[in-house]
């Protein structure tokens, strides 16, 4: 499967996978504890990964998580939108 290499790529062990961290579970626990930072997602929408963030924003919608989800048209995964995004983002954290 594509996702055991991708593992095995990234720790150089799978056995790390099965002791790593169920970021989902612990956001979904925490998404009303108070205990998460600030989260801003923002996207292009004409990213080719526009389908999977909005997937990740509907669940995270369902499960009440305080975040900030931005989409702009006219931008596909490029240089240009990530400039425009991280000046937002900077400001949105007040930097």
């Amino acid at each position: 499967m594509w996702w055991k290499a991708f593992y095995s790529f990234l720790w150089r062990d799978i056995s790390k996978l099965s002791k790593s961290v169920d970021t989902w579970r612990l956001v979904t626990e925490k998404a009303h504890t108070g205990e998460l930072p600030r989260l801003y997602f923002a996207i292009g929408k004409d990213d080719h990964l526009y389908a999977s963030y909005a997937h990740f924003k509907a669940y995270a919608e369902k499960i009440g998580l305080p975040a900030v989800f931005e989409e702009v048209d006219g931008y596909h995964h490029e240089w240009r939108f990530w400039d425009l995004a991280i000046q937002k983002a900077l400001a949105f954290f007040g930097l």
